[in-house]
């Protein structure tokens, strides 16, 4: 996945398809020093489902932006 943090930089990360949406804001956050905001995702874009996994949110390969 590719992540657009919100200060504009780009990251990619690995994530397996079973991997629950709150590890993968987990480590966003801890990469990004931000703790509070919200992760946008899929087409069209919407307000991803922290309690889902990848796979059922259909976000492999996808590309994730930061907001907050």
């Amino acid at each position: 996945m590719q992540v657009r943090l919100a200060d504009g930089s780009k990251i990619t990360m690995q994530a397996n398809l079973d991997t629950p949406l709150q590890q993968v804001h987990d480590h966003i956050a801890t990469v990004s020093g931000v703790y509070n905001f919200e992760l946008i995702g899929g087409f069209p874009p919407k307000p991803i489902d922290l309690s889902s996994t990848v796979e059922k949110s259909d976000l492999a390969d996808s590309t994730l932006i930061q907001k907050g």
